[in-house]
């Protein structure tokens, strides 16, 4: 590869693990329960295209989990409530 430059075998690189990693970059941005399983599968069998693929399946198809909400303050009892006695 004496054509090429170092900065574009660089950016070459970068680019092939981007496309490596799309089911583990899929289903982290879909908050995916199984994440860290996706990525094992994905980083040790990603190399073969049915192990790509299946993680690819995986984090495109089973349901992700909803990130938590926070949960809304507790209600305090107005002093304006006729219930509120002192």
């Amino acid at each position: 590869m004496e054509f090429l430059g170092p900065v574009a075998i660089v950016l070459i690189v970068l680019v092939l693990l981007v496309i490596y990693f799309i089911p583990t970059i899929v289903a982290g941005a879909r908050h995916h329960r199984h994440f860290w399983f996706i990525f094992l599968l994905n980083f040790l069998l990603g190399g073969t295209a049915i192990g790509w693929v299946a993680a690819l399946i995986w984090a495109v198809l089973v349901e992700p989990v909803e990130p938590a909400v926070a949960a809304p303050p507790p209600l305090t009892p107005s002093t304006d409530d006729p219930a509120v006695k002192d």
